[in-house]
C-alpha cells in the first residue's frame, strides 16, 4: 500500500465533578509512492468495542497547524506525510466503556480504503486541596 494512515492516542485529563468526553481522534497519513495522492474520508464513527456511534459531521485538520482540510479531497504529496486531527461535536462518555474507546476513521485512495484507530486514553485526577 502506497498510504499509510495510523491512530495516535489522545490524552484527555478530567477532575472530579467535569463531564468526561470526547472530541477528537488524531491520525498519521504518510505517503510513500512517487506522486501525490488523492486521498477522501469514507467514513469515521467512534467505538467502545461494542457500541459504534456514526460521525455524521466532523471536520479535518492539518497539524501542527491545524489548517482545515476537506475530508472529501485532500491531497498528501510524494514522499511526505502529515499528521491529522478529526474533531466533532463531544460526545459524551456515559454509557460507553470508557477503557475501550477509539475513534475509527477510513480513508479512500484510488480503488483502495485503509482503516486506523485512534485511542481515546483518560486521565482521571482528584483536585489538589490546599
Amino acid at each position: 500500500m502506497e498510504i499509510e494512515l495510523k491512530g495516535i492516542p489522545v490524552n484527555k485529563v478530567y477532575y472530579q465533578g467535569q463531564e468526561p468526553k470526547i472530541t477528537n481522534g488524531n491520525f498519521e497519513i504518510t505517503n510513500q509512492s512517487k506522486g501525490p495522492i488523492a486521498v477522501s474520508v469514507m467514513e469515521a464513527h467512534v467505538s467502545d468495542g461494542e457500541k459504534e456511534l456514526p460521525l455524521d459531521k466532523y471536520f479535518l485538520y492539518k497539524l501542527p497547524e491545524y489548517t482545515e482540510l476537506d475530508p472529501e479531497n485532500f491531497t498528501v504529496k510524494e514522499k511526505q506525510g502529515f499528521q491529522l486531527d478529526l474533531s466533532f461535536q463531544f460526545i459524551p462518555i456515559a454509557g460507553l466503556n470508557k477503557n475501550n474507546i477509539v475513534v475509527n476513521m477510513t480513508i479512500k485512495v484510488t480503488d483502495d480504503t485503509v482503516q486506523a484507530s485512534s485511542p481515546i486514553v483518560f486521565d482521571f485526577r482528584v483536585p489538589k486541596i490546599n
